[in-house]
């Protein structure tokens, strides 16, 4: 047994590794609006969450909190990068980049860098989740034949 006692270490540490409720954001640009979305990896909106948006110097631009369906709106401030925090508690925290164009594309625009709310919530989650589920199955059946491997030399001296 103490040959499998660093596996056995090691797949207990791998869920400490993975986030347990990740927050995402998404920005979009609604004519002189910048609207903020703001929800959890399981496609619940993160409601009452600390919102905070900074321009390239790091000057404090907008603040608010995000309404119960997730979202918060601030007016369009000059042409530029921004860097948007959202803080729903609890160590749920997540910042994004986000580039205002200087000749606004008319209707809803998205403006804001990295995976959209579809990416992170839709069939890629359940992918990978399956895919966990086949590693621990993996693991499961190696861990058992090697039980059973060792107990069959012990049996037979």
């Amino acid at each position: 047994m103490p040959r499998f006692l660093p596996a056995l270490v090691a797949l207990l540490a791998l869920p400490a590794l993975a986030p347990a409720h990740a927050v995402g954001v998404e920005a979009k640009l609604v004519g002189d609006t910048v609207r903020i979305e703001a929800f959890f990896d399981d496609d619940t909106p993160a409601g009452g969450a600390k919102v905070a948006v900074r321009d390239g110097a790091g000057a404090l631009v907008a603040e608010g909190e995000t309404d119960a369906t997730g979202g918060w709106a601030f007016a369009v401030p000059p042409a530029g990068k921004y860097t948007v925090r959202v803080d729903a508690g609890d160590g749920h925290a997540t910042t994004t980049t986000v580039t205002l164009p200087a000749h606004p594309v008319a209707g809803e625009t998205a403006i804001s860098a990295g995976a959209s709310r579809a990416a992170v919530t839709g069939w890629q989650r359940w992918a990978g989740a399956g895919v966990g589920l086949v590693g621990i199955a993996a693991g499961t059946v190696v861990v058992r034949r090697r039980l059973r491997a060792t107990a069959a030399r012990s049996a037979r001296g």
